[in-house]
């Protein structure tokens, strides 16, 4: 049996497909197959792609609280220079290439007030018709959504990803009802 591939891979692969217009905003619970799915897109992709885990990958200031000082509206600086040089590079590549590149963000939630400096970056990239494509993706919807109502309306496009069903199980396994 071939790799089983979800439905919504096809739609972030169409999405990949027409120019830059919203960021690619993949949300969904832990362990459903949210980087999975974005890896599969990437593969039928012609064009550099920047992949960062960024609680693996960004400097952050891992002895603060998870959530900063509300009365605060301004992140930590390791976390916002990270970003901004990472969005640069990212930047960089698809300049240098025809078909431009991707910048991918797993787990973007890390970085407290990351949607301040992602609008910001966005914004630039659509004045300067920049062909880089964004995916931010996140396991902590809750924790996300003002920041997406808020900093981001008309930004991004959320693309929802749920648990396995039964009928893709039964498609990608072969699993009955019993098992």
């Amino acid at each position: 049996m071939g790799t089983f591939k979800r439905a919504l891979v096809n739609k972030l692969v169409a999405e990949l497909n027409q120019p830059p217009s919203l960021v690619l905003f993949v949300i969904g619970p832990r362990h459903s197959g949210k980087t999975t799915i974005v890896h599969q897109a990437l593969q039928s992709m012609d064009r550099p792609c920047d992949y960062y885990d960024v609680p693996s990958d960004a400097r952050l200031q891992r002895n603060r609280a998870w959530y900063p000082d509300p009365s605060s509206r301004t992140p930590p600086q390791s976390d916002i220079i990270w970003l901004a040089e990472t969005w640069e590079n990212a930047r960089a590549r698809a300049s240098a290439h025809p078909n431009g590149s991707i910048l991918v963000l797993d787990e973007i939630q890390a970085i407290p007030d990351w949607a301040w400096v992602v609008k910001g970056l966005w914004d630039s990239d659509r004045n300067e018709n920049r062909q880089l494509h964004v995916i931010l993706a996140c396991s902590a919807p809750m924790r996300i959504q003002s920041s997406l109502t808020g900093m981001l309306p008309g930004r991004f496009l959320p693309l929802y990803i749920t648990h396995w069903s039964f009928s893709e199980m039964r498609s990608a396994f072969g699993f009955d009802l019993d098992e």
